[in-house]
């Protein structure tokens, strides 16, 4: 008779078509084959939205835009930095401004995730909030950072990437400086 199946699968990679088919054996030795399948996994923006919403569309509560904590971080920021979207915070730990030596210059790091191929990160500086803001480093398609103003990447916790970015102004040079992060999703 019919008997319910199931399997745990592990490994799998985001994006991805997989192909399969049921194989069982009888008690007698029979072998008796399911017809072919296929099941594409989701992505790794699907699988955040589906863990925090339970859904894997950009809607609702679950768009990029949205702040249902209501901490003012958009969705979009806390996928990109690692944080859960449904709780009020403030600034990751590892995401700081240093504030520089007499004569120096600013300094900024931030974490980021090469897995999420489908962000760009961006670190501007500006003598103002009102701009203009000049680029000094980036990252596309999970790819290291590179700019200006980059001063190194470092292994951190899980598969992220601790970013050092440096301010290509010294502080001497202006009476006010200003540094930020931005991060946009890239269509593919």
């Amino acid at each position: 008779g019919p008997e319910p199946v199931g399997a745990s699968l592990a490994g799998l990679l985001p994006e991805t078509t997989y192909h399969f088919r049921l194989k069982a054996r009888d008690p007698r030795g029979g072998q008796y084959f399911g017809q072919p399948m296929t099941i594409k996994t989701l992505s790794v923006a699907e699988a955040w939205r589906f863990k925090y919403f339970q859904t894997k569309d950009n809607t609702g509560d679950a768009a990029d835009d949205q702040n249902p904590s209501g901490d003012g971080i958009s969705n979009l920021m806390k996928y990109a930095l690692d944080m859960d979207p449904l709780k009020p915070s403030g600034l990751p730990a590892m995401m700081n401004v240093r504030p520089p030596e007499p004569g120096r210059r600013l300094g900024f790091s931030f974490l980021r995730d090469p897995e999420k191929r489908d962000i760009t990160y961006l670190v501007e500086a500006a003598n103002s909030p009102s701009g203009p803001w000049q680029r000094l480093a980036s990252s596309t398609g999970g790819a290291q950072t590179t700019g200006s103003g980059f001063v190194g990447e470092s292994d951190a916790a899980g598969s992220k990437r601790k970013v050092d970015v440096q301010d290509t102004v010294e502080m001497s040079a202006t009476p006010a400086r200003f540094m930020r992060l931005g991060v946009t999703r890239d269509e593919p």
